[in-house]
């Protein structure tokens, strides 16, 4: 299965993508940026170490 997640669903891809946003030292969740800007090499380099 070469390291597949086969119980991805809609919920860790959201976790996911938190994870792997940039918040740039703003403090999360914030009502103007929410979680960070999306960064999605940063998802995939977070997904690396998993």
């Amino acid at each position: 299965m070469r390291g597949n997640d086969i119980t991805m669903d809609t919920v860790s891809i959201q976790k996911y993508l938190i994870r792997g946003a940039d918040s740039d030292g703003i403090a999360e969740p914030n009502r103007l940026w929410g979680n960070g800007r999306l960064n999605i090499y940063n998802v995939f380099e977070r997904l690396r170490g998993y």
